[in-house]
């Protein structure tokens, strides 16, 4: 899936906080934004998921905008990682994971094994296998961050939008998490 963004603008009570930007993005494409705290970064990945509505300007997934999909769709178009987690959730690491899935629980060709499969595999990609029931409330700041890392991942959708995907990581999580990451654009 191509991602396009054309005059893409972001302004509130008259400041412009993000553009004009135009973007291209080719599948398969690991694409980082670089620049200092409050340049907009965040709120560029807002706009490209389709969470936020540009002020000027479009963001297309296939030629397709993304602010007219509906939310089932952009959940099965693009995952997003938000800079910042909830830390007292109520589920197990295997249940903030299995959520990733939900996009995806009424395609028929999708059994419950191949939902558990992916789980799985999201799991083992970051290193979390024996901690899928803990609570997410009792796990560190880096688990936490891999927990929702692996939930991104069991989403299995073609765009994946990362805000600050390695905060909290020790230095060898966040070199398995980038090499992850990199293998998955090598993959399309």
């Amino acid at each position: 899936m191509n991602v396009t963004a054309r005059s893409l603008s972001f302004d509130i009570n008259g400041s412009r906080l993000v553009g004009p930007i135009d973007l291209e993005i080719e599948q398969g494409t690991l694409l980082a934004i670089v620049g200092p705290n409050g340049a907009g970064k965040s709120t560029l990945l807002r706009l490209l998921a389709g969470d936020l509505r540009p002020s000027i300007g479009a963001v297309t997934y296939d030629a397709r905008e993304a602010t007219r999909a509906s939310v089932g769709d952009l959940a099965r178009l693009r995952s997003v990682l938000a800079q910042q987690q909830s830390a007292d959730v109520a589920f197990t690491v295997g249940e903030v994971v299995g959520m990733g899935r939900y996009a995806l629980r009424t395609d028929p060709g999708i059994t419950p094994a191949l939902h558990q499969s992916a789980i799985d595999a999201a799991i083992e990609t970051v290193d979390l296998q024996g901690l899928e029931d803990r609570p997410v409330s009792s796990l560190s700041g880096g688990e936490r961050q891999r927990t929702a890392i692996a939930r991104v991942l069991a989403q299995d959708a073609p765009l994946m939008l990362l805000d600050e995907p390695t905060t909290a990581l020790d230095i060898g999580h966040q070199e398995l998490v980038l090499e992850a990451l990199v293998g998955l654009a090598c993959q399309g």
